[in-house]
């Protein structure tokens, strides 16, 4: 066997090692994310009829699209996602990137998640009294079978 050969599946089982660090239940959403990316970077080379080069500057203007319909946190979860693909496909390290990870904070810096509304035993009480059973029966079912209120 030549010495090619054998670099080459070595470098074959490395990729496909690689390319099995991601996530396996996500890794659907991560090519999907990484196939909006590269369709939106191919968009805009043929609005600028040139080939862009600098990554991070195509990332900042990506994101930046991103961040007029996307909150913060959707945000860090699509360059994530973005980033480990880079890194599997081209073995680029977006963290090295410094102006990705400002934009990143400062979008973040004044942004507040909203806090889910929690059900006191109270309401649930209540709920269960005087929600009507023809509307709610089954509701109520697997609310008791789930909770202990009384």
């Amino acid at each position: 066997m030549s010495e090619e050969t054998e670099s080459e599946k070595i470098r074959q089982l490395a990729d496909k090692a690689v390319f099995d660090s991601l996530p396996l239940k996500s890794r659907h959403l991560y090519e999907c994310t990484y196939k909006d990316f590269l369709k939106w970077k191919r968009t805009k080379e043929e609005e600028e009829k040139s080939t862009l080069s600098n990554l991070e500057t195509i990332i900042l203007a990506y994101l930046q699209e991103l961040s007029e319909c996307y909150k913060p946190s959707s945000l860090w979860a699509k360059c994530s996602m973005i980033g480990s693909m880079l890194l599997v496909t081209e073995n680029v390290n977006i963290k090295k990137y410094p102006k990705v990870q400002a934009f990143l904070k400062q979008k973040s810096r004044k942004f507040q998640s909203l806090k889910s509304k929690v059900l006191t035993k109270e309401n649930i009480r209540k709920f269960l009294v005087s929600a009507p059973d023809y509307n709610f029966l089954g509701m109520k079912v697997g609310i008791r079978k789930h909770v202990t209120v009384f």
